[in-house]
């Protein structure tokens, strides 16, 4: 994880107001007051970065995807195109050994666009709003496993290592698949969260969408069908994103973020749509026999 920098370190003892035992209990306590408006400020750009991305993932499914929906040869050529920006990226990054703010923004954005696609793509099977609580629950077992027995711990370790390290060298492939912004006191772009991330909550949005529901978390019912809807946008699965992120970085801690992403969409959702709860045959035994293979893998690979 990337802690916060404090603004002010060190304090001149040269003023009268810094010198003896009170002096030190004053320097101490600006320094936690300048650490807490750091931290504020972090958090405020990393919010506003999450709002942009998500008008971007609304802006395409509102604009782009109708044109390519069921159309696998344009997606094909969309998925191509945002490979290539990838691979090239990459290869100037391995090659050359640049580290630069300029490609790193292009290449977060082109991740956000590729979710954006992935994830609209990925709703497209699903025929019943139920079907939403048995892919929620997939996705967080999913994850969960994957980041305390699986890939992701592996990746974890991987990434950790590399910024421990001061960045230096080539980055881990890993690497690439993170999202970043510009965090204050960081010279580059500093990983926030994991694009398989925001791939689940386009997914889940979409899916919303395909069914006729509001995910918006912004404005009234009224308001968020008007024009207003479509400026003002923020998912509801985007908040369990928002939570989990303070959570990690206030605890120092690599935490799995889809449990908190699904469990906030379904929970927000629920309510709101009482039809995703009408869960049949069809979507129970699903449940049952992911439930009961992930718990079976979670304890297989705490046995060796």
């Amino acid at each position: 994880m990337v802690r916060r920098v404090c603004l002010f370190k060190i304090f001149p003892p040269c003023f009268p107001v810094f010198q003896g035992k009170k002096g030190a209990l004053v320097r101490l306590w600006i320094i936690k007051r300048m650490d807490i408006m750091s931290g504020v400020f972090e958090y405020t750009v990393i919010l506003g970065g999450l709002f942009c991305i998500a008008r971007i993932s609304r802006g395409y499914q509102i604009h782009i995807e109708p044109r390519i929906q069921g159309r696998i040869g344009r997606r094909l050529v969309c998925f191509s195109a945002l490979l290539l920006i990838f691979w090239t990226g990459y290869g100037i990054v391995v090659f050359t050994g640049i580290k630069n703010n300029y490609i790193t923004g292009v290449l977060t954005a082109n991740l956000i666009v590729f979710a954006a696609v992935f994830g609209n793509w990925l709703a497209s099977p699903l025929k019943r709003p139920a079907e939403l609580v048995p892919l929620c629950l997939v996705v967080a077992l999913s994850d969960i496993f994957s980041v305390f027995a699986g890939p992701t711990k592996q990746f974890a370790g991987t990434i950790s290592q590399y910024y421990e390290g001061g960045m230096e060298g080539i980055p881990p492939l890993v690497d690439f698949i993170l999202v970043k912004m510009p965090l204050p006191g960081q010279k580059f772009f500093m990983p926030v969260f994991g694009i398989t991330d925001w791939i689940v909550i386009v997914l889940l949005s979409a899916g919303a969408v395909k069914f006729n529901m509001d995910d918006n978390l912004l404005l009234t019912r009224k308001a968020r069908s008007g024009r207003r809807g479509q400026l003002l946008f923020f998912p509801v699965a985007g908040l369990g994103l928002i939570l989990s992120i303070v959570a990690a970085r206030e605890l120092n801690l690599y935490l799995p973020a889809l449990p908190l992403i699904v469990l906030v969409f379904l929970g927000v959702m629920t309510v709101r749509y009482p039809e995703i709860r009408l869960l049949t045959r069809a979507e129970l035994k699903p449940m049952a026999l992911v439930f009961f293979l992930m718990v079976s893998l979670m304890v297989v690979s705490h046995m060796r």
